[in-house]
């Protein structure tokens, strides 16, 4: 059976996972009032330019008059999704109530789908602490470990509510996209013990919700290199749930270049069956804070020339290859975008006459 689910939208609902293309996602989001001002001319360049992602995630921290998922709903009609757990305030006990209240108030915003940490654990934690220099590298995760760590939270404050999550769910057609706390940070870390297992707790989750009639999709991977992806995909596809990759950035040393080994990595997941929705990843991932606009409208092209080259190793999308075969043989030169080429001088070997005897 081909994994699908069907992201709600204004404009209308859009296809993720088999047998149709690859789709884009751009995270955006803002950390105070005035970062929020820049979040809000990158989303503006973004509309003005020729290349929209699919969807969009907000993933701003705290609550805002006018929250930039509004914004975008309004502006691109595509879905958009947010991590709830960014709205909690630092150090505030989040009881029950609030938390459903808060779902069912974004639910009721249009949201199309949510990131939930299910997987954050103390268990998890105290072996990612015993084993790894990083043991933490989500921030979603982080949040709700801190909860828990620090008394604000006996447990899961996600799990704790499954139930109330999952009837919220299902009356209003959202996606719960499962989180992953202890994403590899590293190419050292990726598959060890804490990774496997959280993907385990995964997989228990997704087919739990699966059971229950709950739209599920999974964002895993981080930092791996390709060997080990080659190994962690064969555990991914047991999912049978489409799939939204964090990177993977194939090595730790890429530094200034991310979109160029995110984009290496999201292709071979992809050949695997193992990336229907890629992420946006900038040059400057690991260089700075905040991205520039050049660098945000780079990320989304990258990405979707990754989402290409996928597609095309399906058999979709490839008549835009055609095309361009075509131009190529009908000008006699493999140089399109220029109305004369010199490279072979006279040796070209699409311009030289070369007949039999």
């Amino acid at each position: 059976m081909a994994c699908r689910l069907s992201l709600k939208a204004a404009k209308g609902a859009l296809e993720v996972g088999d047998e149709v293309p690859v789709r884009i996602n751009c995270n955006v989001g803002a950390n105070n009032l005035s970062q929020l001002q820049y979040e809000l001319e990158r989303v503006a360049a973004i509309k003005n330019s020729e290349v929209w992602p699919d969807c969009f995630m907000d993933l701003s921290i705290g609550q805002y008059e006018r929250p930039l998922y509004q914004l975008l709903q309004s502006e691109f009609g595509c879905p958009v999704g947010i991590v709830p757990a960014y709205l909690f305030k630092k150090g505030e006990r989040v009881t029950d109530d609030k938390v459903i209240d808060l779902l069912k108030r974004l639910a009721d915003e249009g949201l199309s789908f949510f990131t939930l940490h299910l997987t954050a654990s103390r268990e998890l934690f105290q072996l990612a602490k015993e084993t790894r220099r990083i043991p933490v590298t989500s921030r979603g995760g982080a949040i709700v470990l801190q909860q828990m760590l620090a008394g604000v939270q006996d447990d899961n404050i996600w799990q704790r509510n499954l139930e109330q999550i999952i009837n919220i769910a299902k009356m209003y057609g959202i996606a719960i996209s499962l989180g992953t706390t202890f994403r590899p940070a590293g190419i050292c870390d990726a598959c060890d013990e804490v990774h496997v297992k959280e993907t385990q707790e995964q997989l228990k989750l997704c087919k739990l919700l699966q059971a229950e009639g709950v739209q599920v999709m999974l964002e895993n991977v981080g930092h791996i290199s390709m060997d080990k992806l080659e190994q962690h995909s064969q555990t991914l596809r047991a999912f049978n749930a489409p799939i939204m990759p964090l990177g993977p950035i194939l090595t730790d040393s890429a530094v200034g270049k991310d979109h160029i080994a995110a984009a290496i990595g999201a292709a071979f997941m992809g050949y695997k069956g193992c990336a229907h929705i890629i992420n946006c990843i900038t040059s400057s991932e690991h260089t700075r804070s905040f991205f520039t606009i050049e660098e945000t409208l780079e990320a989304i092209k990258t990405a979707q020339l990754a989402a290409h080259i996928i597609d095309v190793s399906k058999g979709i999308g490839v008549e835009k290859d055609t095309v361009i075969y075509n131009e190529r043989a009908k000008k006699k030169s493999c140089v399109v975008a220029e109305k004369d080429c010199d490279r072979c001088s006279k040796y070209c070997p699409m311009k030289m006459e070369m007949n039999n005897g």
